[in-house]
């Protein structure tokens, strides 16, 4: 497995929120810097940070095989405008 670390909203504010706590997404999570790819929704992470009393710093779990056809695609891109 592999993860990608993000500031995450909780949707819901629940009681007891802290480091190491499992989390699950239940929309889409935008990466930042990489315009248009987005964690799918169900995709669990770990808090590694409470900011905020809604707002946490998450390691979402990836793997690979949903990561490579979008790096596949990043490193196609100059070539596609030459």
């Amino acid at each position: 497995m592999n993860g990608v670390t993000t500031i995450y909203t909780i949707p819901s504010v629940a009681d007891g929120v802290d480091y190491g706590h499992q989390i699950e997404s239940h929309h889409p999570v935008s990466i930042p810097g990489i315009e248009g790819i987005t964690l799918p929704r169900g995709t669990h992470g770990y808090i590694l940070k409470v900011l905020r009393e809604d707002t946490v710093l998450v390691r979402w779990e990836v793997t690979i095989f949903f990561v490579l056809p979008y790096l596949l695609y990043a490193c196609m891109l100059p070539h596609l405008f030459l």
